[in-house]
C-alpha cells in the first residue's frame, strides 16, 4: 500500500501503534502522511522526522513504551533519520 500510494490519511488514537506503524511505512517510502488525532481535534501532516516527532508528542508516555516494545519506535526514527540525511549529502 505505501509503495503505490501518493499520500496517507489516517485517523489515530494518538497510541495505536499499527496506524503508527502506517505512518512510518509511509514515511520510508518518502510519502506524505495526513493523520487527524483523535482529542488533538486537528490534523498533522508528517514528511519527515521533525514533523514525525510534533506528532509523537501527542503521545502519552505508556503509549510510547508501548510502541517501542511492540514496534522498535526509537530505531525507525534512527532509520528514518538516516535515510534522510542521505538524500542532502
Amino acid at each position: 500500500m505505501a509503495a503505490d500510494a501518493e499520500v496517507g490519511l489516517m485517523l489515530w488514537d494518538a497510541k495505536s501503534t499499527g496506524t503508527l506503524s502506517n505512518v512510518l511505512e509511509l514515511m520510508k517510502h518518502r510519502k506524505k502522511c495526513v493523520v487527524f488525532v483523535l482529542g488533538y481535534d486537528g490534523f498533522i501532516i508528517v514528511k519527515d522526522v521533525p514533523s514525525l516527532m510534533n506528532l509523537l508528542k501527542v503521545m502519552s508516555i505508556d503509549a510510547m513504551q508501548s510502541a517501542e516494545e511492540k514496534i522498535g519506535l526509537s530505531g525507525k526514527i534512527r532509520a528514518l533519520e538516516k535515510e534522510q540525511l542521505k538524500l542532502i549529502f
